[in-house]
C-alpha cells in the first residue's frame, strides 16, 4: 500500500484533469511505501524519461485537492513535455 495515499490520489486526480498540457505524453505516477516522494514519470519508449519528484510532506490538501503551489509546479512540468 502506498505511504501517502490521500495525497497520491489527489496528485493523480489533478494529473488526469491536466492531461492536455502533456501534449499527448502519458504520465505514470509512482509511489513507494516508506518513501514520501511521489514520482511523475513519462511513458514513451522513443524518448528519454522525464520525471518530476513531488515531496508529499510539502503538499497541502485542501478539500481533497492539492494546494495551488503544487498545482503550478505540476502544470509547468506537464507543459515542458
Amino acid at each position: 500500500m502506498e505511504a501517502h495515499t490521500p495525497k497520491r490520489l489527489a496528485i493523480e486526480r489533478f494529473v488526469e484533469r491536466e492531461r492536455g498540457r502533456a501534449h499527448g505524453v502519458q504520465v505514470r505516477i509512482i509511489d513507494e511505501k516508506e518513501n514520501p516522494i511521489v514520482r511523475l514519470e513519462t511513458v514513451d519508449t522513443n524518448k528519454p524519461v522525464k520525471a518530476l519528484d513531488v515531496h508529499t510532506r510539502q503538499v497541502i490538501l485542501e478539500n481533497e485537492d492539492i494546494d495551488d503551489t503544487t498545482k503550478q509546479m505540476i502544470r509547468r512540468w506537464l507543459a515542458s513535455l
